[in-house]
């Protein structure tokens, strides 16, 4: 595995737990989480290479404010 491919998967957990406490905080539904995990899993897949993975997450964070802490902690930890 790659170290860009161990990165996207330390970011893909911080996702689903993001989801996941949220909707236990009940600042999203778990409607809304299931929308949210819909829209990453379709997307996810297609993403290679980190500069469309920041799209992804830029994408993201501009749909739902609550990813704005994970894109930003990619920003500084990872993006080149």
């Amino acid at each position: 595995m790659s170290n860009f491919e161990a990165q996207k998967k330390e970011i893909e957990l911080s996702l689903a737990r993001t989801i996941l406490t949220k909707i236990e905080k009940k600042i999203i539904t778990f409607k809304e989480g299931q929308e949210i995990a819909r829209f990453i899993v379709d997307r996810l897949d297609n993403v290679r290479g980190e500069e469309k993975f920041l799209v992804f997450l830029n994408d993201l964070a501009k749909q739902w404010d609550i990813f704005a802490t994970t894109r930003d902690l990619y920003r500084i930890n990872y993006a080149s």
